[in-house]
């Protein structure tokens, strides 16, 4: 058993050695694995927008998820009559948009550098 793990961890210092060696390959890797992470990262996240399209921070809020490639449903509470009574609900009978929710989470209008905190 011993032996198999000193032959294995020999051939993966072989295959990142040679990765290390030809640019292209450490491209192509670093790449995979940064796309692997991010989607990983956002996948995680079940986010939902409650906003108007009028309001220029729901704007902002959605080209921010946009962005980063964050899936994300977008509920515009002018068409829905629900959306409206659980927005304010959740903001003590105040109309505050855009309210997020992730992961079951409520954040009242983060503005970018709660949404940046929210996802890095």
């Amino acid at each position: 058993m011993e032996y198999c793990s000193r032959i294995f961890k020999k051939i993966a210092l072989l295959f990142l050695n040679t990765i290390l060696q030809n640019s292209k390959l450490q491209k192509y890797f670093v790449k995979k694995i940064l796309a692997n992470s991010i989607n990983l990262k956002n996948t995680m996240k079940n986010v939902k927008v409650y906003g108007a399209d009028w309001c220029s921070d729901c704007v902002t809020a959605k080209k921010f998820l946009e962005s980063k490639k964050i899936d994300f449903e977008y509920i515009d509470i002018t068409k829905d009559e629900l959306a409206v009574r659980f927005v304010e609900n959740v903001n003590d009978g105040k109309r505050v948009i855009p309210t997020l929710v992730i992961n079951g989470k409520t954040h009242t209008n983060p503005g970018v550098a709660g949404l940046i905190s929210l996802f890095n």
